[in-house]
């Protein structure tokens, strides 16, 4: 009778941590269920259009490589802007639902990012393999690679986004391109009022041909001053609404991230021809450390209807050397 009370009472023990153990596994559970969920509505909440950062999937997967623990404290659960390639658009290994969107280095790069979007999203009918894209997403995975969500994509052959908070964006860069409109307009009508205070209708007639040309060259500084204080600042997205051909190709990130800041200054034009503008500067690279190089260098833009470009640069020589 004893043995059977003390197996009954050790019976009734085991039950009783068996279910407290099952309690404080199940406690565990929701604790993590209600993280992950404050994880996701936070990222659902994220702001993609203020990216923490702003450089190429090389760059990114670079430091992924290099160190992925520091990379992942600095990118994880963050919005991002990477600029690359559109390398595939197939279906997801995993989920059938979706697609997956691979965005490389380039045509020779080992580097690449993803997004996963529906089979229904308009990314999955409108991107190709091989267009130069920006994309906007948040850092959520890493194990295979770095992994996006809530992706929208810049085309910038077509400069617009397909994606995300699309009138938003068209919105705030309207308002942007209508402020630079604006300023060029201004400068523009100023020559224009000056030369009504003159009779001589030839005279009248020459001038507005140099006031034409006046405004034309003063937006090929302009452009040039954005496009290097864009590269300064790592905007890509922005640099390279500024640049083609030749310009587009030489264009490297990296380069530039390796400065504190580069300026231009010393504008002068060389030329005009046509819808050619040649012109050359000084720019200036300010390292970290402080120290400074300057070099001279020239640049061509074409300009029609009201657009200018960049469409080449090039190094002339060392005027001040890093000290």
């Amino acid at each position: 009778m004893k043995i059977a009370l003390s197996i009954l009472a050790a019976s009734s023990l085991l039950l009783t941590t068996g279910c407290a153990e099952l309690q404080e596994i199940a406690e565990e559970h929701k604790a993590e269920q209600a993280a992950e969920e404050a994880k996701k509505n936070r990222i659902r909440n994220l702001d993609i259009d203020q990216p923490i950062a702003n450089l190429s999937v090389e760059a990114i997967s670079e430091e992924f490589e290099a160190n992925s623990v520091m990379a992942e404290n600095k990118y994880m659960n963050q919005p991002v802007e990477l600029t690359g390639y559109i390398g595939s658009i197939d279906d997801s290994l995993f989920d059938e639902k979706n697609v997956s969107i691979i965005i490389t280095g380039g045509e020779y790069s080992f580097s690449s990012v993803s997004c996963s979007k529906p089979r229904s999203a308009p990314e999955v009918r409108e991107l190709r393999k091989g267009i130069r894209v920006a994309v906007r997403g948040v850092v959520t995975s890493e194990e295979m690679g770095v992994g996006l969500s809530r992706c929208k994509f810049w085309l910038f052959s077509e400069d617009r986004w397909i994606g995300g908070d699309q009138e938003k964006t068209e919105e705030k860069s309207q308002t942007q391109q209508t402020s630079k409109d604006q300023s060029l307009q201004r400068s523009f009508n100023n020559r224009q009022e000056e030369s009504t205070d003159r009779n001589d209708n030839n005279e009248l007639e020459r001038g507005k041909a140099r006031f034409d040309s006046l405004t034309t060259i003063d937006s090929a500084i302009y452009v040039i001053q954005e496009w290097v204080e864009a590269m300064s600042n790592n905007d890509t997205q922005r640099a390279f609404k500024y640049m083609t051909g030749a310009a587009e190709r030489m264009y490297d990130p990296a380069f530039f991230r390796q400065f504190e800041r580069v300026n231009i200054s010393n504008l002068t034009v060389d030329s005009v021809s046509g819808s050619f503008i040649n012109l050359s500067g000084i720019m200036t690279f300010v390292y970290p450390d402080g120290s400074v190089q300057k070099e001279t260098r020239t640049f061509t833009l074409f300009s029609k209807d009201g657009s200018t470009v960049v469409t080449n640069t090039e190094f002339g020589k060392v005027v001040d050397p890093r000290n």
